[in-house]
């Protein structure tokens, strides 16, 4: 029994070894191969190209050197538009990889990359609104609307790396700096009262936003659309507020909805204190509803619900201020001061780390 045993153990040994061996020899008789046999580049992009199934030495060449070459690591760099053939020679094997290069695409020609050059070669007369409002309408292009934000929020600070909150603020302070409440004039051809976020690459937001910013000027929709515009580019989500003759700004923050009323909130719109420029007032930042609409009277309001009062605090004073006169409120069993005369203990950096 002890012979049989040793038999069939030796037998299975045996067995596996010439699996293994033929597995092994399988492998070894794959034929090298290369990772594509045909690529598209732009000129001035390259590729790379491997030789699969080899350990040997590759030999590579172009059949156009003036369309694409290639180095000795495979990497191919398209020159000019045409098509090459890209060799690699691996033993007497030559494996082949068809090229085709297409020309450079030409960088899109931005005429405006900010609101003071489409201000200068149209200056704010009578002929050089309409001339503006065409191109604005008619001729813009999305790389010129793109720049125009993106050096906006060069210029006050808005990235994607701030919180939320900060850049709301950066953005609800720049609206307030560059837009001056008017009457119905110019601006009259927003009529914007439709309640949703606008999407991305939207020519009516875009182009209205753009507009608006060139005025200087407008109505609570041009307030609300910049706001809507610039906020949707740096990633805030973000919906319009309408009722019955206003319109604002709600944003989401953490999951909640809060209000940002930019008309309201542009206080020096209505009177100036010893030249200040134009800032977001408190109480019209990051509100709840009990807030914003304290005393405001809105009807038919369609708007996200807003019941978060957590910054309230960053905007309200619990100890009434040594100066001038203020009303109080009370919210959630804690009184609020507000100061009536304008103040600046808002008009800091404080948003940027809550």
């Amino acid at each position: 029994m002890q012979k049989k045993g040793r038999y069939y153990t030796f037998l299975i040994l045996l067995v596996t070894m010439l699996f293994a061996g033929s597995f092994e020899a399988s492998a070894s008789t794959k034929t090298p191969e290369l990772n594509t046999k045909k690529v598209t580049l732009e000129a001035g992009k390259s590729t790379t190209l491997k030789v699969k199934h080899t350990k040997g030495k590759i030999k590579w060449s172009s059949s156009n050197k003036k369309v694409a070459v290639v180095n000795r690591q495979g990497k191919v760099t398209a020159k000019k538009q045409g098509k090459a053939t890209i060799s690699a020679r691996v033993g007497k094997k030559t494996l082949r990889c068809k090229v085709t290069v297409a020309a450079k695409k030409k960088a899109a020609k931005i005429k405006f990359a900010t609101i003071a050059e489409l201000r200068k070669a149209y200056p704010r007369t009578k002929k050089g609104k309409d001339k503006a409002l065409s191109y604005v309408q008619f001729s813009l292009t999305w790389s010129e609307a793109n720049a125009i934000r993106n050096n906006i929020y060069k210029t006050i600070g808005v990235s994607k790396a701030n919180l939320p909150q900060y850049n709301c603020w950066l953005i609800a302070n720049y609206v307030c700096r560059m837009l001056t409440y008017t009457s119905m004039n110019e601006a009259s051809f927003l009529e914007t009262t439709r309640n949703g976020r606008c999407k991305e690459g939207d020519p009516y937001c875009t182009c209205n936003a753009i507009y608006s910013l060139y005025l200087g000027e407008g109505v609570c929709a041009n307030y609300a659309q910049v706001m809507e515009w610039l906020l949707n580019g740096c990633g805030v989500t973000n919906v319009l507020g309408c009722s019955d003759g206003h319109i604002w700004n709600q944003v989401k923050i953490d999951g909640k909805w809060y209000n940002i009323d930019a008309t309201w909130g542009d206080a020096y719109n209505f009177f100036e204190t010893n030249g200040i420029v134009h800032y977001m007032g408190s109480g019209q930042f990051l509100t709840s509803d009990f807030l914003h609409l304290m005393d405001n009277k809105l009807e038919n309001i369609h708007a996200r619900k807003c019941k978060s009062e957590r910054f309230t605090k960053y905007q309200y004073s619990t100890v009434p201020p040594t100066e001038g006169r203020y009303s109080l409120f009370e919210v959630d069993g804690i009184t609020y001061y507000s100061p009536e005369d304008i103040d600046a203990y808002w008009l800091t950096d404080k948003w940027k780390t809550l």
